[in-house]
């Protein structure tokens, strides 16, 4: 089958160039739902993040969990549902990086078998993450110079679990503890 109309100079973009294809090859339905799709994005202003999650209170009904998700690069770090529906509704998987990252590389954290986080945020939108291992006892703390964070103070605890192929954390809400 000839596309002549492919070849041609009037196609400007890699969507037009899908669109011509579909309409030649008569998938109007696909045209018209990439047209739509193409028109209402051009329209649609940037937003910042949407929380709809404005105080901890709002995370208490998640106890226990399903299912464990990898929300950061790490594969021995994973989190509960709970704490994967704060970082998609609050826009916060830079949180998830930050335990994440605290609790692959630590020394201090390292052989500690429970530890818990809180972060704390000030007036001025400024953060202070703080590791401990449950009695208060300083490991690691870290300042976040900006957050858009919508609590005043959140905490999570992590539980370490050990396999046969080396250990794993798992970071939860302290009501799926």
């Amino acid at each position: 089958m000839r596309l002549g109309i492919l070849k041609s100079n009037r196609i400007k973009s890699c969507c037009e160039y899908v669109i011509a294809l579909h309409v030649k090859l008569g998938l109007f339905c696909n045209y018209l739902a990439v047209d739509r799709t193409l028109k209402n994005k051009q329209k649609e202003p940037m937003t910042t993040a949407t929380n709809t999650i404005k105080s901890p209170l709002d995370l208490s009904h998640f106890t226990g969990t399903q299912a464990y998700h990898k929300l950061t690069m790490h594969p021995r770090v994973l989190f509960t549902d709970g704490l994967a529906y704060l970082a998609k509704e609050a826009k916060c998987y830079w949180l998830m990086d930050v335990v994440m990252s605290h609790l692959a590389t630590s020394k201090k954290i390292a052989p500690e078998p429970f530890v818990s986080f809180t972060i704390t945020v000030n007036q001025n939108r400024e953060a202070l993450c703080t590791f401990t291992d449950g009695n208060d006892l300083n490991l690691a703390k870290q300042k976040i110079e900006a957050t858009d964070l919508p609590f005043e103070k959140l905490q999570f605890f992590c539980q370490k679990e050990e396999q046969a192929e080396g250990c794993r954390w798992i970071v939860m809400l302290p009501s799926e503890y």
